[in-house]
C-alpha cells in the first residue's frame, strides 16, 4: 500500500515536473545557430533554392527565435531578387508580419518594419493581375488597400485612365479614411474635368491646328502636372501623339513650333536625368535644327540659352542643382556617382562647346530675356575652363599599373597600388571605365590624369584617375 502510495506521488512529481517545463519551453530557444544561419545567406547569390531550403529549415528547427524571424524576410529576399516571383516575396514577408510582430531580427532591431519596407519595394514591380489577387486574398489586411491604391496607379502610368478611374472610385468606397483616398479623390475629380474639357473640344467635329493644340496641351498638363507616384515616371505619349499629329497636318500653323518645342523640352529634360556621351550630340542637333526651322520663333532664343544648359550640365553631374568640380581638394565620395566621362581626352571641350552657345545667344537675340542670363553664364564658364586647366597643370599624365577589382561599398571600380605597402586605391573615371566589366582581365596598365587625395581612413588613401588609355594583361 506504501509503495503504491510512493509511486503515485511520484507520478505526481514528474507530471508537475513536465507541466513546469512544458511553460518554459514555450519561450523562444536560442540555440544560437549562427552558423547555420551565416552559411544559408552564403548560398543567396550562388544557389538561391538552396538557400531558400536552408532558410525553411532555421524556421522549423528554431521556430519564434530571432534566426526564424529573419530567415523568413530572407525567403521573401530571395523570391524577389533571384526568382522575380513578387507574390511569393509578398506572402513571404506578409508571413513576418503576421508572425514576429515587434520581433528583433539577427542584424536588425525590428524585423516586421524591415519587411513593410521591403513589401513597399516591390510594389512598383507586381503585374496587375497579381495585385488583384492579393487584393482578393489579403481582403482584410492593411496590405490589400496599398495593393488597391498600386493597382490605380499602375493602370494611370499605363494610359489606362477608364480602368483607373473605376479602381479610384471603388478605392475610395472601400477605404474612405485611408491616407491615399485624397489622392484617388483628386484623379477622379481631375480626370473628370479632363473629360468635360476632351468633348467640348472634340465635339464639334474635325480638329484644326489650335483644337489639336489645346487638344496636346490639355494631356500634357494633365499628365505632367498631376503625376501620381513618380517613381513608376511620366509617361507623356498620349500628349506628344496629338502634337505630331498638329505638325504633321499643319507644318505652317502659327501653333507648330509651339509642338515641337514641348517635345523638344521634353527630349532635353529626360537627357538631363541620363545624359551621356552619345545623348549629347544627338541634343544638341535637335536644338539647332528647331532653330534652323523656326528663326522667327518666340522660342529660338529659349532653345539656343538651353543648349549652353545642357552642355554645361552634361560636364559634371547627373542633379541639375548639385554642380561638384571633381578636382576641388573639398570634394566627397559621394560626388563621383556620375564621372566626367570624357575627362580624359578632352576636359574641356563641353565647357568650350557651352560658351559658345551663351555666346551664340547673346549675340542673335540681344533683345531677349535670356541674353543677359547668357552673358552671366558666359563669365562663369570661363571661370571653370580656367580651374579646369589650372588643375591639369598641376596633375600631369601619370602611368599606374595594379588590380582592378569592383569595390561593391563604393559602388566604382577600383585600382589599388600598392606604394611601399602603403596601398593606395584609385576610384578608375572615364569613358573607358565600362570596358573594365566586359573582360575579366585583372592585371592592367592604365594612363591618364590623377586628381589630389580625396580619402583618407589611415590605412589607405583614395584618389580618382581618369583612364586616357587600358593596356590590358591575361
Amino acid at each position: 500500500m506504501i509503495t503504491k502510495q510512493i509511486c503515485f506521488r511520484q507520478k505526481i512529481e514528474i507530471i508537475l515536473a513536465l507541466c513546469i517545463f512544458s511553460s518554459f519551453s514555450n519561450l523562444p530557444i536560442y540555440s544560437m545557430p549562427l552558423d547555420e544561419f551565416n552559411q544559408a545567406k552564403d548560398l543567396i547569390i550562388e544557389d538561391p533554392p538552396g538557400a531558400l531550403e536552408a532558410f525553411n529549415k532555421i524556421i522549423k528547427e528554431y521556430p519564434g527565435s530571432e534566426y526564424a524571424a529573419e530567415a523568413q524576410v530572407l525567403i521573401g529576399k530571395v523570391y524577389k531578387l533571384k526568382f522575380k516571383d513578387y507574390k511569393k516575396a509578398f506572402e513571404a514577408w506578409n508571413k513576418v508580419i503576421e508572425l514576429y510582430p515587434n520581433k528583433r531580427g539577427v542584424t536588425i532591431p525590428s524585423i516586421d518594419g524591415w519587411a513593410k519596407s521591403c513589401i513597399e519595394t516591390i510594389f512598383y514591380d507586381i503585374p496587375n493581375d497579381t495585385l488583384r489577387e492579393l487584393i482578393i486574398k489579403y481582403e482584410k489586411s492593411p496590405l490589400a488597400e496599398r495593393a488597391h491604391i498600386q493597382l490605380a496607379n499602375n493602370l494611370y502610368h499605363q494610359i489606362k485612365f477608364w480602368e483607373a478611374l473605376l479602381e479610384y472610385k471603388d478605392f475610395v468606397k472601400k477605404y474612405p479614411n485611408s491616407e491615399f483616398t485624397g489622392e484617388a479623390e483628386n484623379f477622379i475629380k481631375e480626370y473628370s474635368e479632363l473629360q468635360i474639357k476632351e468633348n467640348a473640344i472634340t465635339s464639334k467635329g474635325e480638329q484644326n491646328a489650335e483644337d489639336l493644340f489645346n487638344l496636346a496641351t490639355l494631356y500634357y498638363d494633365f499628365l505632367y502636372e498631376f503625376p501620381i507616384q513618380l517613381e513608376a515616371g511620366i509617361d507623356l505619349d498620349p500628349a506628344f501623339d496629338i502634337f505630331r499629329e498638329l505638325i504633321d497636318r499643319f507644318p505652317n500653323s502659327i501653333f507648330t513650333d509651339k509642338a515641337e518645342y514641348y517635345i523638344l523640352q521634353h527630349r532635353i529634360t529626360g537627357s538631363f536625368e541620363d545624359a551621356n556621351s552619345v545623348d549629347v550630340p544627338i541634343v544638341v542637333k535637335e536644338c539647332e535644327e528647331f532653330i534652323k526651322k523656326y528663326p522667327e520663333s518666340e522660342l529660338a532664343a529659349e532653345i539656343q540659352y538651353n543648349i549652353g544648359e545642357y552642355l554645361n550640365f552634361y560636364v559634371y553631374n547627373d542633379y541639375p542643382y548639385f554642380k561638384v568640380n571633381l578636382f576641388l581638394e573639398n570634394m566627397e565620395l559621394m560626388t563621383l556617382r556620375y564621372p566626367w566621362k570624357i575627362f580624359g581626352t578632352e576636359p574641356t571641350r563641353y565647357l568650350e562647346l557651352s560658351k559658345q552657345a551663351y555666346e551664340k545667344c547673346a549675340k542673335d537675340y540681344p533683345e531677349s530675356e535670356y541674353a543677359k542670363k547668357a552673358i552671366e553664364k558666359i563669365k562663369e564658364t570661363e571661370m571653370e575652363i580656367s580651374e579646369v586647366k589650372d588643375s591639369l597643370n598641376s596633375h600631369p599624365k601619370t602611368e599606374i599599373e595594379g588590380k582592378v577589382s569592383y569595390d561593391e561599398k563604393v559602388g566604382a571600380w577600383i585600382l589599388v597600388e600598392n606604394k611601399d605597402k602603403g596601398y593606395l586605391k584609385y576610384l578608375l573615371a572615364g569613358e573607358q571605365v565600362s570596358s573594365v566589366s566586359d573582360y575579366n582581365f585583372k592585371e592592367v596598365k592604365v594612363s591618364g590624369l590623377l586628381s589630389p587625395r580625396i580619402y583618407g581612413d589611415g590605412s589607405s588613401d583614395w584618389y580618382v584617375f581618369y583612364l586616357t588609355s587600358i593596356d590590358w594583361k591575361k
